[in-house]
């Protein structure tokens, strides 16, 4: 039997360049969430039937419900594997697309600001 520590490990860890399930939610509520500029925190949620996923883009941390009890926190590090898993991952696919666009956007602009050659001073 595996504890909560060894699922939350799971949970984070990404299995064939595929996004882990963590980073899976957190994307799914910042992409497709409602966004809430709240001072100082830029917060997201997202909310599907009894699933609500909710996100600190300044804090850095994500907490997930299932029927209003916690699934997922990475605050905590607790992950509790159960059926609502089941809900987030028809959105896998589309996120997984936007995330890698995403990631190839970033790469292209430090490879742009890298081959920057600095104005010469006289």
């Amino acid at each position: 039997m595996k504890t909560i520590s060894d699922a939350y490990f799971a949970a984070s860890m990404r299995v064939d360049g595929h996004l882990s399930k963590i980073e899976l939610m957190e994307n799914l509520a910042r992409l497709n969430g409602e966004e809430n500029d709240i001072t100082p925190a830029r917060l997201n949620l997202w909310i599907s039937g009894a699933m609500s996923i909710y996100v600190d883009n300044v804090r850095r941390f994500m907490l997930a419900h299932f029927h209003e009890s916690l699934v997922c926190s990475t605050v905590s590090m607790v992950f509790v594997p159960g059926e609502w898993e089941k809900l987030i991952e028809p959105y896998r696919q589309k996120i997984e697309e936007i995330v890698k666009r995403e990631e190839q956007a970033r790469t292209n602009q430090m490879i742009a600001e890298s081959l920057r050659i600095p104005a010469l001073v006289i």
